[in-house]
């Protein structure tokens, strides 16, 4: 699946050489790879709607987990997610496979997410409009700022990272005509990563806003293939092979660098009326 790039890829860069306990980088990483495969959805689209009743009632389809195993079939954690109550569309929380991983989700009185919280980690959001402006994370006290700029189609072409006032790292895009990101430039790295999709429906757009979604680049369809460096033979080249479901989310991902499996995943949805 399709994680975030903006966020993790400016992250790893910055916090690389600096002084944190490498305890807590570690543990802060896994915990943000789980965030991050949780991004996104908007409660605005209508790719969820998959009947609707003569009283204008709606069935919508929402993801309620993922499990993730080992090649050898083993399993390795699962991602629980919770919505609000008076609000089915809007995610919660998540709660990782040993109950004790929990990340919360805060919304205004508009439904913007305003912040993500977890003990470890703290986003705090703000918004130009309806579009993100900035983030600011706090990770055990190491302060990250995110800035994002975008074109006139409202989607994001640059992210720039501070640290301490200072620039550090700059991601920019470049959209196929689906509206997916085709190509990112890493200024730190100074690596160019192309991205291939299917046709299918990305259930990452099942749980969060369209501003979180636009802000991180979260496509339409599934990432099938990613090209690091514009080497073919980049060991951290990714595949991704799916199976899916009659209404086009997958049920089933598998992961692969240099054609060797590295896990799979399992995805289970269920409906709900509005």
């Amino acid at each position: 699946m399709h994680t975030n790039r903006t966020l993790l890829e400016l992250i790893v860069y910055i916090i690389k050489g600096q002084s944190l306990k490498v305890n807590i980088m570690k543990k802060f990483l896994i915990l943000f790879v789980a965030f991050i495969l949780v991004c996104s959805c908007s409660t605005e689209s209508d790719d969820n709607i998959i009947e609707e009743t003569p009283q204008t009632s709606q069935t919508y389809y929402r993801l309620v987990k993922t499990e993730r195993f080992n090649p050898d079939g083993v399993f390795e954690t699962s991602l629980n997610y919770e919505y609000d109550s008076d609000n089915n569309y809007r995610l919660s929380r998540t709660i990782g496979s040993k109950g004790t991983d929990i990340v919360n989700y805060v919304y205004n009185s508009d439904g913007k997410l305003t912040s993500v919280y977890h003990n470890d980690y703290l986003f705090e959001i703000q918004y130009n409009d309806e579009l993100i402006a900035n983030i600011t994370i706090d990770i055990s006290g190491f302060i990250i700022y995110l800035e994002y700029f975008y074109n006139s189609s409202d989607q994001v072409v640059s992210v720039m990272s501070y640290q301490d006032g200072e620039p550090e790292c700059e991601i920019s895009y470049i959209y196929d005509n689906q509206g997916n990101v085709s190509s990112s430039l890493n200024s730190c790295s100074q690596e160019t990563t192309k991205y291939f999709y299917d046709n299918m429906k990305n259930p990452d757009r099942l749980i969060f806003t369209e501003a979180w979604l636009i802000a991180n680049t979260n496509p339409f369809n599934n990432l099938v293939y990613r090209i690091v460096g514009g080497n073919p033979g980049n060991p951290f080249n990714l595949t991704i092979t799916y199976e899916y479901n009659t209404e086009k989310y997958p049920t089933i991902s598998r992961n692969y660098f240099d054609d060797e499996l590295i896990n799979y995943k399992q995805y289970f949805y269920e409906t709900f009326e509005d």
